[in-house]
């Protein structure tokens, strides 16, 4: 009884923070409100005994990338008023969207196609599964995510010294 408590709080923090760092124009809050969120993840990762999943979440994530973020919001100077607006077709897609996905739970819970996970194997998440995963069958698509997010953090420098330059 205990473990689903913690769990639903958990879960609660989880989905709280990444409700307000969506909702919130603030970037530096946006970013501290990312930590929370790895965070909580982390610990639901314990939760479930996979202890390395959780240290690699908070080296990694909630360490390495949140330090990368403010770095480049500080030496941007991102503000938080400048919003791009949704054109008028966006919003109603992303309602209807919403709503469709919201029915396709719900359905999917009450049909009972949703059940509660049964115990995972010992050893399951920790580094040797996770390595003969990453680096067995899925060893491409790993080093494909890698040269595409190589692509994205060059293309985002190219766009920001664009920018630079026309201001």
């Amino acid at each position: 009884m205990a473990e689903m408590v913690l769990f639903a709080l958990l879960a609660f923090a989880s989905i709280g923070s990444a409700v307000l760092m969506i909702l919130n124009r603030n970037v530096v809050k946006c970013v501290l409100l990312l930590v929370g969120n790895l965070l909580a993840m982390a610990v639901l990762f314990l939760t479930l005994h996979a202890q390395f999943l959780a240290v690699v979440q908070v080296t990694v994530y909630a360490g390495a990338i949140v330090v990368l973020f403010l770095f480049v919001v500080m030496l941007l100077d991102v503000r938080g008023t400048s919003v791009a607006h949704a054109s008028g077709w966006q919003r109603p897609a992303a309602l209807a969207l919403s709503i469709l996905l919201l029915a396709a739970l719900a359905t999917s819970l009450a049909a009972g196609a949703i059940t509660a996970a049964s115990q995972p194997p010992p050893g399951a998440g920790g580094p040797k599964e996770i390595a003969q995963l990453l680096f067995g069958p899925y060893l491409i698509p790993f080093e494909l995510i890698s040269v595409l997010l190589l692509v994205a953090a060059v293309g985002a420098v190219v766009l920001v010294k664009g920018r630079e330059e026309r201001l």
